[in-house]
């Protein structure tokens, strides 16, 4: 059965997520930029009025059946898997996730390598290319020290909101960036205001 995407709760959730989206910058040499769902701001929506939202959110999915997960659960663990789930219209696949606790630590999923057990979907043969793709919104990784050869995924966004020239020698651009607050968890105030060399 298809996700109530018609239901209002659910066009309200997906309306505040674009209305709360972040942006970050993914390319110096452009403005493109890449939404993203900060996971405390998200994770403060559902729990706001003793997780009353979260609540409306799963009975909405699953009527006029009750839910099968309990909210604290995904509060708690599968955030990030919800919110991507509900984004694609698969939120009903959530209980298949919190079965074989394919949780939000275990995220972002690899386009060529699915989790054993990841649900199968017989009207939609794209449902894991497109969890894939929808995921990296809400999986924005925290920067913290040491960053000393940190690499990261090509499809990660990274949480960049600005961006500032310091120099431009012709071979090379010096940038000041700034990250989201969020996000920041690097150690001293020097080092937050960290340096993006490009070449």
């Amino acid at each position: 059965m298809a996700q109530h995407d018609e239901h209002p709760d659910i066009q309200t959730f997906l309306k505040w997520v674009r209305d709360n989206s972040e942006y970050a910058i993914l390319d110096t040499n452009t403005e493109e930029r890449a939404a993203f769902m900060p996971l405390k701001t998200v994770k403060r929506h559902f729990a706001e009025h003793d997780g009353a939202r979260l609540k409306e959110l799963l009975a909405a999915v699953f009527f006029p059946n009750d839910p099968p997960v309990d909210p604290k659960t995904i509060l708690r663990n599968y955030t990030q898997i919800f919110c991507t789930l509900m984004e694609i219209g698969k939120c009903r696949f959530i209980e298949s996730f919190t079965r074989w606790s394919y949780g939000d630590s275990r995220l972002p999923f690899e386009l060529d390598d699915a989790p054993p057990h990841f649900p199968t979907d017989t009207t939609d043969p794209n449902f894991y290319e497109n969890f894939c793709k929808k995921q990296w919104k809400f999986c924005v990784p925290e920067l913290e020290s040491p960053m000393t050869n940190t690499y990261f995924h090509r499809d990660l966004i990274l949480p960049i909101v600005r961006k500032e020239v310091i120099t431009d020698s012709g071979s090379a651009m010096l940038y000041k960036i700034q990250l989201h607050d969020s996000y920041n968890r690097l150690s001293s105030q020097a080092s937050r205001d960290a340096v993006w060399h490009h070449v």
